[in-house]
Order: C-alpha cells, then sequence, then structure tokens
C-alpha cells in the first residue's frame, strides 16, 4: 500500500456507517516551545574559581 491518504467510506448493507480519514498530526509551535526549562543561577559573565583539568597538564 502506498501513502495515498484518501478517504474511505465505510458502508452496512449500501447504506454509509462511517468515514475513515488519514490521520493529522500537528505541528508543534516552534517559538516558545521550551520557554521555562531553562535557569540562570548566577552572572554568566564573572568568571569562576575553578581550575580546569586541561590546565594542570
Amino acid at each position: 500500500m502506498g501513502k495515498e491518504h484518501t478517504e474511505v467510506i465505510i458502508t452496512k448493507r449500501g447504506q454509509p456507517v462511517a468515514k475513515l480519514v488519514p490521520y493529522q498530526q500537528e505541528a508543534l509551535p516552534l517559538f516558545g516551545l521550551l520557554a521555562g526549562t531553562v535557569q540562570i543561577c548566577s552572572d554568566l559573565t564573572v568568571p569562576i574559581e575553578v581550575e580546569w583539568e586541561a590546565m594542570n597538564e
């Protein structure tokens, strides 16, 4: 079967009883999707007082 995305009418004794339609997933809005998931705990522009391991070699 291909991806034709066609509707199918289901009948009982020649009378339509249901319509089968392709499922269409809603697109998620990208703007604001990650709002509230990041927390800034300090000033990002201040140098930290931790010496990196790479500097010890």
